[in-house]
C-alpha cells in the first residue's frame, strides 16, 4: 500500500515577510493595513461631512459622528499614521459644517438627546484637534 503523505510544498515567498512585533499590523503582510483604514475611513469622514453641509437632507439625522469616532479609533489607534496624514482633513471646516448643521438641526432632535449628543460631539472634536500632524502647516 502506497503512503499518502499532506506535507505542502513551502510557499517561496515566504522568506520575504517578516514578523516584527506583537502587534496585528507587525507584519510584512499586514503593515499597510492602517493606512488603508485611514483613507478610507477619511474618505467616509469627509462624504458625511459634505451630506451635512446640503441642508436638503436637513431632519436632525445624520451618520457623521458614527464615522467620525470611527476616524478617531483608527488615528489613536495608529498615531504615526494619522500624524503623517491628518492634513488632509480640513478639521476647522470640518467643525465649521458641523456647527452649521447643528444649528439648522437641532431644534429637530428631541430635547432629552440634544445636550447628550452635542457633548459627544464637542468631545470628539476636541479629540481630533489634539491630533498632532507632521505637516508644516494644515
Amino acid at each position: 500500500m502506497k503512503r499518502i503523505t499532506t506535507r505542502k510544498k513551502k510557499n517561496k515567498n515566504m522568506g520575504k515577510h517578516k514578523v516584527t512585533g506583537t502587534k496585528p499590523e507587525n507584519n510584512t503582510k499586514a503593515d499597510l493595513v492602517p493606512i488603508k483604514l485611514f483613507y478610507d475611513t477619511l474618505a467616509q469622514v469627509q462624504d458625511r461631512a459634505n451630506s451635512l453641509a446640503n441642508p436638503e437632507y436637513d431632519d436632525g439625522c445624520q451618520a457623521f459622528l458614527v464615522y467620525l469616532e470611527h476616524f478617531l479609533y483608527i488615528c489613536e489607534r495608529y498615531p504615526n499614521t494619522a500624524a503623517a496624514r491628518i492634513y488632509k482633513l480640513k478639521r476647522k471646516e470640518l467643525h465649521e459644517i458641523w456647527n452649521s448643521w447643528w444649528e439648522r438641526n437641532e431644534k429637530k432632535i428631541p430635547v432629552k438627546y440634544r445636550s447628550g449628543i452635542k457633548e459627544s460631539a464637542d468631545s470628539m472634536f476636541d479629540r481630533l484637534f489634539a491630533i498632532k500632524s507632521w505637516a508644516v502647516s494644515e
